[in-house]
């Protein structure tokens, strides 16, 4: 099933627990959460983001009944170089008064943890009905806005479940979201059409829940926007696609190192021995992709091996441009001086950046240290 949800931008999942390996085997986002599910304590709550994320927040419920720790899941995701929406992915219980608790336990985290000019999104499990009160005293106290609700109709089906899955948000002072389409995607003929892999191949859903999906738009007001002659860190931008080895060896590193196979376990980015507060730590081999739309001029980064590496580690760095390759740096190793790229990128669409392995992939920690996109004339910057 992971496959199939390469499509979207932001997923939160429910009840993965032991299956992580086998879901994320084909999935192309480079940042995730990698929860620890063990089935009887774990709460099985994942994200997986195209958009740079933090490491998330677990918060379990203080009124469990259930074999399982239910609660949320809480990151921030950077939409634009140091603009962040707060998501929140959840799973409530099962009987209808711990239900109510723990969404109020839910409201009360977002009143406490997220400022109330923060932009936010919701989404998850609740095994609550659109109709109860404190689904609606969540939206209400919160400002937000119920995506299910907004595009609902009497003709909708909700694939027995009443409408317990819901995506909830609201947009912010730096930010602002508007919902363009809602949508269960149900065993129903058209939806089969419009998301045809969500299905096996005989038809049946891949999911005891059919899944939910909003499509929310956002817009940066004019003062925050880049302006021209200023740099654009890849770190801060959203990826295209990515591969990074394999989801054994963790997300990619936000300005830190690739670190060693956990969510968000890397260290400083160090290259001879210089340090990098700035790039992208990667193990190889390993893609990234970055729709650029030819608004830049240059690309720059310093490249190597990480020092975290030790002895280990034979690399080969490339950098495409709309598939055109434009630098090779041939192999490097731990003791192979950090190189310079600086390459012209006018008018190129597509960025990609690759690192091939130039041997066996051990401790093939590669850095992107200080990659940057220089725009030196004005361009206005879209989603």
């Amino acid at each position: 099933m992971g496959r199939h949800l390469n499509k979207f931008d932001i997923v939160g999942v429910q009840e993965l627990w032991s299956y992580f390996s086998q879901f994320n085997r084909d999935l192309r986002f480079p940042y995730y959460s990698k929860g620890e599910h063990i089935y009887t304590t774990g709460n099985g709550l994942d994200f997986f983001s195209k958009f740079p994320m933090t490491k998330p927040r677990k918060l379990t419920f203080s009124n469990n009944e259930v074999y399982v720790n239910k609660g949320i899941l809480h990151s921030k995701v950077m939409v634009y170089p140091e603009i962040y929406i707060d998501v929140i992915n959840a799973h409530t219980g099962d009987s209808h008064e711990n239900i109510e608790a723990q969404v109020d336990e839910i409201s009360a985290y977002i009143q406490t943890k997220i400022p109330r000019g923060n932009a936010v999104i919701v989404m998850g499990d609740f095994n609550a009905s659109m109709w109860d009160d404190f689904m609606q005293d969540l939206r209400d106290d919160n400002g937000l806005t119920d995506s299910r609700s907004e595009k609902w109709s009497e003709d909708d089906s909700y694939n027995g479940f009443g409408g317990v899955d819901r995506i909830f948000f609201r947009g912010g002072e730096k930010v602002y979201l508007t919902l363009e389409h809602f949508e269960t995607i149900d065993n129903t003929p058209g939806d089969k059409d419009l998301y045809p892999l969500l299905f096996s191949r005989n038809g049946e859903q891949l999911s005891d829940h059919a899944p939910v999906v909003s499509i929310l738009r956002y817009h940066i007001p004019e003062e925050y926007t880049i302006q021209g002659g200023q740099i654009v860190y890849l770190s801060d931008l959203k990826v295209k696609e990515a591969y990074n080895n394999s989801y054994d060896h963790g997300p990619i590193g936000i300005d830190q190192t690739v670190g060693g196979g956990g969510a968000y376990d890397g260290k400083t980015l160090r290259m001879d021995p210089r340090t990098y507060e700035k790039g992208l730590g990667v193990h190889a081999p390993s893609q990234m992709i970055f729709q650029i739309n030819g608004d830049y001029d240059r690309f720059r980064a310093d490249i190597g091996v990480d020092e975290e590496s030790d002895v280990n580690g034979k690399v080969s760095f490339r950098v495409y441009g709309d598939n055109e390759i434009i630098y090779n740096s041939g192999p490097m190793e731990p003791w192979t001086p950090t190189k310079v790229i600086d390459v012209n990128v006018c008018g190129v669409r597509e960025l990609r950046l690759r690192v091939r392995t130039e041997g066996s992939d051990r401790w093939d920690h590669a850095d992107w240290a200080n990659a940057h996109l220089v725009r030196s004339h004005e361009y206005e910057y879209a989603d």
